[in-house]
């Protein structure tokens, strides 16, 4: 029993055997023209080159396997002695878009009964509708209505002539070209207004069989100052009042640019400001005090560019009154001369009603020595204009003392009042004071002098009553 199981068990292994030969005494080499990467349009080329120790008549079979897609595009009967070697070429197969994606070719040899011989598999290529290419800018960075080139380099997989349709969008506006070149040159001309800064062209080349290529060109475009702008915040102001100044740099897009610019105010020849401001921001000016009314001009300056506006100060008669150790002080706060009579009204223990003439330049102030017509005390006065009667400042339950020095007391006491006038002191009569009390002291001293000189006699009454006589 044991002789028959060893026989039957030689008998399969010999036959398993048989069955092998052909396989292992056939040696199949594939040569094959695939390329990596394939364009819709081109044409996959390859070759099998057979060779077999022993004779065989079988058929090849040649299969293209994509994602998602095959295709037995060839099979072909193939006869070989022993030790010959057979190179089959196969038929070029065009690339279409169902292809799209990573395939290999599967090539199966089989034996006239249709048991396979052999299989083999290519590499794995990858079929895409994307071109290869390149495109170089002429410049990195241009100024407003400037031409830009566009050096485009496509390289396509397939060799046949097709044709390319160039497009280049920049800035929602698009250029388009077309031609059979694979390597061309575009001329993009830019707007005398586009905007400066950083831009990108997005270019885009199509050709006849679908594929494509895009690329991304980043560029500058440099901001060139084209014209001012000047914003005043009202064309007349008074004296102390804040003018509100807004000044702008445009460029060719009406874009404002922050840089400095130069500011100046004048009237003729006279320049009441001169400052460098920033465009775009505010600037606050106030009118001085004392600028006299009239029409003045503001003017801003960048370079070539200049830009004026005009306003005009108004007329402002003004003036204020404050008490001070005695003195009534009257001061012109407004920018014209002020010539006018005020009235002083005070009421107290005794009630006073006094005209002073008032003949004041801009910033000028007088003082009025109330304590030269009027006795010391508590007083409450108003002071107004004798023409219009407004009041122009009021004081309430202000003392009143005579703090004048000896020598003004004694000069102006010397001076006559007439009517209800005052002539107030000013400092230009302080040496006329100062002459009237040298002087009466000058006076004094003579006749206290000519008194010393004379001599007292000893004379009889009748002696006595003589002199009287004469």
């Amino acid at each position: 029993m044991n002789i028959k199981f060893y026989r039957n068990y030689f008998i399969l292994f010999f036959a398993f055997f048989l069955i092998l030969i052909p396989l292992s005494s056939a040696t199949i080499s594939m040569k094959t023209d695939v390329k990596a990467l394939y364009n819709l349009g081109d044409r996959i080329n390859a070759s099998v080159e057979i060779l077999k120790e022993e004779d065989i008549q079988g058929i090849m079979k040649t299969r293209l396997k994509c994602q998602g897609y095959e295709l037995e595009y060839f099979s072909t009967f193939i006869e070989l002695k022993s030790g010959e070697a057979k190179i089959i070429v196969l038929p070029e197969l065009p690339v279409k878009k169902l292809m799209l994606g990573e395939c290999y070719l599967d090539i199966n040899v089989e034996d006239m009964s249709g048991q396979m011989i052999y299989t083999f598999s290519s590499g794995k290529f990858i079929i895409s509708d994307k071109m290869d290419g390149v495109v170089i800018k002429s410049r990195d960075s241009i100024l407003p209505g400037e031409s830009l080139i566009l050096y485009v380099d496509i390289n396509p997989t397939y060799m046949s002539e097709s044709t390319k349709y160039f497009s280049a969008n920049l800035l929602s506006e698009v250029y388009k070209y077309e031609t059979n070149l694979e390597q061309f040159n575009y001329t993009l001309q830019t707007k005398n207004n586009i905007k400066s800064g950083e831009k990108s062209i997005a270019v885009f080349v199509l050709d006849s069989y679908g594929n494509s290529y895009e690329k991304e060109v980043e560029f500058s475009v440099t901001a060139v100052p084209t014209r001012l702008g000047l914003n005043i915040s009202s064309n007349a102001v008074n004296p102390g009042d804040n003018l509100i100044i807004n000044s702008y740099l445009y460029d060719q897009a009406d874009d404002v640019l922050n840089e400095k610019i130069a500011l100046s105010i004048f009237e003729m020849k006279n320049t009441l400001l001169k400052k460098d401001v920033m465009s775009g921001e505010t600037f606050t000016y106030q009118i001085p005090q004392f600028t006299p009314p009239g029409s003045y001009s503001m003017k801003i300056i960048y370079n070539n560019l200049n830009e004026v506006g005009k306003f005009s100060v108004s007329e402002l008669k003004k003036i204020n009154t404050y008490l001070q150790k005695g003195l009534l002080v009257v001061e012109n706060i407004g920018n014209v001369p002020y010539y006018q009579n005020l009235v002083v009204d005070m009421g107290g223990e005794n009630n006073y009603n006094l005209t002073y003439e008032i003949d004041l330049k801009p910033a000028e102030k007088k003082e009025i020595e109330l304590s030269k017509f009027v006795r010391t005390g508590n007083y409450s006065f108003s002071v107004y204009e004798e023409e219009n009667i407004s009041d122009i400042n009021i004081n309430t339950n202000l003392s009143l003392e005579d703090d004048r020095p000896a020598y003004r007391k004694i000069s102006q006491g010397l001076l006559s009042i007439t009517g209800n006038s005052i002539v107030a002191y000013q400092p230009t009569r302080k040496v006329y004071s100062i002459a009237i009390l040298v002087t009466i002291v000058f006076l004094v001293i003579v006749v206290a002098g000519r008194m010393k000189k004379i001599k007292p006699k000893n004379k009889s009454e009748k002696e006595i009553e003589e002199e009287f006589k004469y």
